[in-house]
């Protein structure tokens, strides 16, 4: 096993930060260094695929690993992501990485057109002949379209300059190939955030991971677990974060940039073809902030509330896009749609407003001229009335008894949840609860039949929809940047 390195514990993929031109913005990615290194993480790795690589040119890439290099100061290991599609530029980047001070190399298989076991083995192979530091494999199958087989990266362990293998595929069997076939040879080191604890308790040296930008601590705190023999701890740990984790993974680095925006941490926007709202959900974007507050990596922070001429401090769970002073309390809308394209969906449109209000008349004669299949329901949790008073009206005309029972029983239950744990964790001030009122527009499919799904669908465009409203989001710039980039919800085509 190679000396030069020691590559265990908790390496973060840390992304590469842009500013509004799109340039590569070096103060905001030292920003992120201090915070993932400062909760005791091992070492870097950069312009890897959560450093968005594959977008950079190639003076891009050198003056990025060239600044973090330099920003470790020899303080922490520093992996540069060198792979390219191709064997020459990887081996010219390879070169710069090594000359710069890079303390070891992260090679991507080849991707695009799809290469055989000889041209994968003699790829590698010329790297390592070429450069003089610690070479490690990466097997991401995913993007690439190439699996690196066991049976290669065996042959290749007996390289001196290659040291170990990143693996991303998320694949357990093939893990544990790996394991069996080459533990204590080199290093083995889990690059899927989903299977990183069951990897690391299998025998896994370490970890490269997307979410340790966002939650270094607890990564640090599972590996050291692990280490330490603590296993229920590890597992306890994994379990807390896991929705975080799954929605990181999915969503990309456009996910991992907006949870560090959340936390306070300004790392900007992805490079298109990446936007908000493609592969990374809006209902996505909604559930992470949700997951981090309960974290507790979003703190609560001291807002102004103006209600009746008067104004109150209030602890709120605010982010970058939370103004200083929530009012308005007259009228407010949100909306919100979660799990497109099954039918098992929820769409909520919703206003809130104070009782003695114009949504307070509204909601009176809602109650009073009811329409027929569209009859709202006082929206009640284990018996009692929510504050604030809601009525849920269906959007779609109730067809049947199970249609019926889906709207009245399971999408309530999941709406009434989501106002009382918007009352509980801050979103509506504890003081306004009892004067305000809620009128939701309840859209559940006639074709349903998924009564769990139902509740958890309605609690998740409840909460968001609520959310929203309270914040008056969205906002004319996030309408312009929505505008730009919208697409129908039920279709793959823009």
């Amino acid at each position: 096993m190679g000396s030069r390195v020691i590559l265990k514990g908790v390496y973060p993929a840390i992304v590469t930060c842009f500013n509004e031109k799109g340039e590569i913005d070096f103060e905001k990615l030292g920003d992120v260094i201090d915070y993932v290194m400062r909760h005791g993480c091992s070492g870097l790795v950069v312009a890897g695929t959560t450093g968005e690589f594959i977008y950079l040119s190639d003076i891009e890439r050198k003056n990025l690993i060239k600044f973090v290099v330099e920003y470790s100061d020899g303080k922490y290991p520093v992996i540069a992501g060198t792979g390219s599609a191709d064997t020459h530029s990887t081996l010219e980047l390879s070169r710069f990485a090594a000359d710069i001070g890079s303390d070891a190399l992260l090679v991507v298989s080849p991707y695009y057109i799809k290469t055989i076991d000889k041209e994968l083995h003699d790829h590698y192979i010329a790297i390592a002949n070429n450069v003089d530091i610690p070479v490690i494999l990466y097997n991401i199958p995913q993007v690439t379209g190439v699996e690196l087989p066991w049976w290669v990266v065996e042959a290749l362990a007996d390289h001196r300059n290659i040291v170990g293998i990143k693996d991303s595929s998320g694949n357990m069997p093939y893990f544990m190939t790996l394991i069996e076939k080459l533990k204590d040879k080199f290093y083995i080191l889990c690059g899927h955030d989903e299977i990183a604890t069951s990897a690391l308790l299998s025998g896994a040296d370490g970890v490269i991971l997307a979410s340790a930008n966002i939650l270094p601590d607890i990564w640090v705190n599972i590996y050291s677990s692990i280490v330490a023999g603590k296993v229920d701890m590890a597992l306890e740990l994994q379990r807390r974060i896991q929705t975080i984790v799954r929605l990181i993974v999915k969503g990309g680095p456009v996910a991992v940039k907006s949870a560090l925006n959340m936390i306070g941490i300004d790392a900007g926007g992805s490079r298109i073809p990446l936007i908000r709202g493609g592969r990374y959900r809006y209902e996505d974007e909604d559930l992470l902030r949700h997951h981090l507050f309960k974290l507790g990596k979003i703190a609560k922070k001291k807002i102004k509330i103006v209600s009746d001429g008067a104004e109150f401090d209030h602890e709120y769970p605010a982010i970058s896009y939370t103004p200083p002073t929530l009012s308005s309390f007259e009228i407010k809308v949100g909306e919100s749609f979660t799990s497109p394209g099954t039918v098992d969906l929820a769409h909520i449109d919703l206003i809130i407003g104070y009782r003695n209000g114009p949504v307070g008349a509204a909601f009176d004669k809602a109650l009073n001229e009811k329409l027929a299949g569209h009859e709202p329901q006082v929206v009640k949790y284990e018996g009692m009335d929510v504050e604030p008073i809601t009525i849920l009206i269906p959007t779609v005309r109730v067809v049947n008894e199970v249609h019926h029972n889906l709207i009245y029983k399971y999408a309530s239950r999941g709406i009434a949840r989501a106002i009382l744990e918007c009352v509980e964790d801050g979103y509506i001030p504890h003081k306004l609860k009892d004067k305000l009122c809620i009128i939701a527009h309840v859209f559940v499919h006639p074709e349903a039949t998924n009564r769990r799904r139902i509740e958890i669908n309605n609690y998740k465009a409840m909460l968001n929809a609520l959310i929203r409203a309270i914040e008056n989001r969205p906002c004319i710039e996030e309408l312009e940047e929505l505008y730009r980039y919208s697409r129908h919800p039920f279709r793959y085509t823009p």
